[in-house]
């Protein structure tokens, strides 16, 4: 079965229309009917906007079509309430930034329906993951402290190392790296060693910055 051919049986399951998907995805209109496979950049935009879906099923036809989650992530009822959470001065890039968690990097506070207590956000620099963040974007994220078990393949991490913070998905793991790959198609995937992570957090939502106001993505 085809990555397009998952799709529709998803939208079907899900009860989407055609015109929906491509409007909610970014694609462009009869982008379905004109197109016979699907790249793995829209298939991961797609996973990004539909976030049930899982990304292994989606690209490789692995596991099962709705997304498991593992106990850390499972969601409870109290996601319903939501979070202040704080807002730091610790930047997340394409390949250069800081992150500075001590609290005087505190530069305010945000409340979100979808927060967790622990969540936090930082903003985003940088193009490499256009369309789906921009440069100045607000990002929700969980730490993840688990990562070294299990990372979720085809979903979008803030990743920490020794000298750089990245925003990416990670498309691959093995025992001794990780491979990050960025939906701006100029920018080259990468991998990199796990020794060199000092923590990963999974991204949860995105604060826009849209003419007339913030907008708020759960992811």
């Amino acid at each position: 079965m085809s990555t397009k051919e998952r799709i529709q049986q998803y939208i079907e399951y899900k009860g989407i229309t055609i015109y929906r998907l491509e409007l909610d995805a970014g694609l462009s209109k009869g982008y379905w009917a004109k197109t016979k496979s699907i790249s793995a950049d829209t298939a991961m935009k797609i996973s990004v906007v539909y976030g049930d879906i899982s990304a292994e099923w989606l690209l490789r036809g692995d596991g099962d079509m709705i997304k498991s989650y593992d106990l850390e992530e499972k969601p409870n009822k109290y996601d319903l309430i939501g979070e202040t959470i704080p807002l730091y001065n610790a930047e997340a890039s394409a390949g250069i930034g800081m992150m500075r968690l001590d609290n005087e990097y505190i530069v305010g506070s945000l409340n979100v329906p979808f927060a967790r207590k622990g969540d936090i956000a930082i903003t985003a620099i940088g193009n490499s993951m256009t369309p789906v963040i921009n440069s100045g974007d607000t990002l929700v994220v969980r730490q993840r402290n688990n990562w070294h078990d299990y990372i979720d393949l085809g979903e979008m991490h803030v990743i920490v190392t020794t000298e750089d913070v990245f925003v990416k998905v990670v498309s691959e793991n093995t025992d001794k790296r990780i491979t990050l790959h960025s939906y701006n198609e100029s920018f080259n995937d990468f991998s990199i060693s796990k020794e060199l992570i000092t923590g990963i957090f999974k991204l949860i939502g995105v604060v826009g910055q849209k003419s007339g106001g913030s907008q708020i993505i759960n992811l």
